[in-house]
């Protein structure tokens, strides 16, 4: 499932939230972690 939300995401131009980034870092697709404290 993965796989198709990264591909969806690359297709439209999207941004992926996900707090799971490890799974996503090797598609290329752009990502976000709203979980994540901000520095």
């Amino acid at each position: 499932m993965d796989s198709l939300i990264a591909a969806t995401g690359l297709v439209y131009g999207m941004t992926v939230v996900t707090r799971n980034l490890s799974d996503f870092e090797s598609t290329g697709v752009s990502l976000l972690n709203p979980w994540k404290p901000r520095k």
